[in-house]
């Protein structure tokens, strides 16, 4: 449940903006870095969540161990998204920019 509320209220939202920023004519890419980085962010720790959620239904530990594989596999996630987020200017967004700068 967690993992479907976090993608529809971050992803839903930001992917909505980020659209209508490819639309506009004259935008420049850093009217993407936001919307970028909180999918990057929804996306790993919706990852992590259930990579910790799988751990947690195949070793079955009781329920702190639940607790702790989840909560562990969130924080995983996070620091996932963090370092994505350093590197974040290459491959796709790096043609938007250069699309969208002239």
């Amino acid at each position: 449940i967690v993992v479907f509320a976090l993608g529809a209220a971050v992803t839903g939202r930001r992917l909505v903006r980020l659209e209508r920023e490819l639309g506009r004519p004259g935008g420049t890419s850093q009217h993407f870095e936001a919307p970028m980085t909180a999918l990057r962010v929804s996306y790993y720790a919706r990852l992590g969540l259930l990579l910790g959620a799988t751990f947690a239904m195949v070793v079955k530990p009781e329920a702190a161990g639940c607790v702790t594989a989840v909560g562990f596999g969130l924080a995983l996630g996070l620091v996932a998204s963090w370092a994505a987020n350093r590197s974040a200017r290459t491959g796709v967004e790096r043609a938007i920019g250069a699309h969208l700068n002239g």
